[in-house]
């Protein structure tokens, strides 16, 4: 069962391994960074998300080494299965994508931007 921190969705949370964010921003490093804040917070009101993790920690090692390593979209990814009941994001839950990859931005843009849009509409609303 997660643990909810009744002010997560007061945070602004930054996904990326290399760039930091502004002052007052939760950061996560990684994957699992991420993951375990949100298993044990609950999901912050806004997130940033890079989807290239790992290309310069330890993780790059596992990647060419034919392991792929965990990337933003796994983290999307992750966030919609903890929301199937509808519970997990916040209201007035928003994101953005500020990774540099084209090809990964997009992807994790329509997904989650997608997944949102469904859920509002479900709900008679707007995201």
């Amino acid at each position: 069962m997660m643990v909810r921190d009744p002010l997560a969705h007061l945070f602004r949370a930054y996904l990326d391994d290399v760039r930091t964010p502004p002052d007052g921003w939760v950061l996560w490093r990684s994957y699992d960074e991420a993951v375990a804040w949100m298993t044990e917070h609950g999901c912050p009101g806004f997130v940033s998300l890079d989807h290239d993790l790992g290309v310069y920690t330890p993780a790059m090692d596992a990647y060419l080494n034919g392991d792929r390593a965990k990337t933003g979209m796994d983290v999307v990814r992750w966030m919609i299965e903890r929301d199937r009941d509808g519970t997990f994001f916040p209201d007035g839950f928003a994101f953005t994508v500020h990774s540099m990859n084209p090809v990964g931005r997009e992807r994790m843009l329509a997904e989650l931007g997608g997944y949102l849009s469904d859920r509002a509409a479900a709900r008679g609303g707007a995201r």
